[in-house]
């Protein structure tokens, strides 16, 4: 991502990635703006130079987290493949806390998670499982692992 036309001043001496890097160390379900500003030493406002609003930067934290998911198609066995693809989102969403309720609640989805399920879905019919059947698969375990981190962190949250 590039500075914005018609941006003034001097370049910034800090990138898009270092933003998102303490968006996601805030927290992406609860860092402001001006906090992430403070963590890397910029002005709020030079924020906006890089990102359009606090959305477009829940966005880019969330493409980071998709991009951070260590996810192959590899499985032979149609089970054993839904059950790794389960471990692989939840394992991304839990080194991030908050990543999977902010996906929950974003406005846009990460261009690579639609490309995974793409890839899943072709795996899965190579297996012989009805496309249909590998998409609905897919989504009910996107969902419950979504729905469990979520669930585990606010359990966590009030235990703690």
């Amino acid at each position: 991502m590039s500075r914005r036309p018609g941006s003034r001043g001097p370049a910034p001496s800090v990138t898009p990635d270092q933003i998102v890097d303490a968006a996601l160390a805030e927290g992406i379900d609860r860092f402001t703006i001006p906090g992430v500003a403070r963590r890397i030493g910029l002005s709020h406002s030079g924020i906006y130079r890089y990102f359009t609003d606090r959305e477009a930067l829940v966005n880019a934290c969330i493409a980071r987290v998709a991009e951070e998911i260590r996810w192959q198609p590899a499985s032979a066995d149609w089970s054993q493949f839904l059950v790794d693809y389960a471990n692989s989102l939840w394992d991304g969403f839990a080194r991030y806390p908050g990543s999977a309720e902010a996906l929950l609640q974003a406005t846009a989805f990460p261009p690579l998670m639609a490309e995974w399920e793409r890839s899943a879905i072709g795996h899965l019919a190579g297996l012989g499982v009805p496309p249909d059947l590998a998409r609905i698969s897919l989504d009910l375990i996107g969902d419950l692992v979504w729905i469990g981190v979520v669930g585990a962190e606010k359990l966590s949250e009030t235990t703690a």
